[in-house]
């Protein structure tokens, strides 16, 4: 979101009496500065975070930022829910924040997202010219569309090589056929590009189109 989106969303916030609930969850991979958090003068806005993408998914641990009366409140809930988090979890984490050795693995992890993510833009540059998306300023996904596709389809025919999210998942009116979310987080700098090219070479079939 753009400064001025973000200030005027805290202006309806506080016109129209309602929080907001800030899901950072890439935060520490890719830091959107200013967090509406850090531009929050009233207390109405829930930050959170997690451990889990960064540090282990195991963990299940994650960071609140909000008004002392709200935390307040989430303690009563959680304790209801679960009673507490693991105390070795609490403590592995604890000793990495406290020996550096959890920014250090970060500082290795944004290095290697950042060549992948330069892999995926040259291969859609290079095996889908026509297609749309930009160079993401956060998460680990490329937004792309493809004018007249249904990516639905699209996914049906290269599952058993390829695996993307379906564009109509991201809008509540079932529309965005021809768009999908490519990850870069997990596969290999040559399994991106090969994905890529399979996608390229499936994507003429008229069965595709809506």
């Amino acid at each position: 979101m753009r400064i001025e989106e973000k200030k005027a969303l805290l202006e309806m916030a506080e016109e129209k009496d309602f929080l907001i609930l800030e899901d950072d969850a890439y935060g520490f991979l890719n830091p959107e500065e200013p967090t509406l958090k850090s531009m929050d003068r009233v207390g109405r806005v829930v930050y959170l975070t997690t451990f889990s993408k960064v540090l282990s998914p195991g963990l299940r641990l994650g960071l609140m930022v909000a008004h002392e009366d709200l935390i307040r409140e989430f303690i009563k809930v959680k304790e209801n829910v679960d009673g507490r988090n693991s105390s070795v979890s609490m403590a592995l984490l604890y000793q990495s924040l406290r020996d550096n050795s959890f920014w250090e693995g970060l500082t290795r992890a944004k290095r290697i997202y950042e060549e992948k993510k330069d892999i995926m833009a040259e291969a859609l540059d290079k095996f889908l010219p026509n297609a749309e998306w930009s160079y993401p300023q956060g998460g680990l996904f490329f937004f792309v569309r493809i004018k007249g596709i249904n990516s639905g389809n699209l996914l049906n025919k290269v599952k058993d090589d390829v695996v993307f999210m379906p564009g109509a998942k991201f809008f509540f009116d079932n529309c965005g056929l021809d768009y999908f979310r490519l990850s870069f987080s997990y596969s290999s700098p040559p399994d991106i590009e090969k994905g890529i090219e399979i996608i390229s070479k499936n994507i003429d079939s008229s069965e595709l189109y809506k």
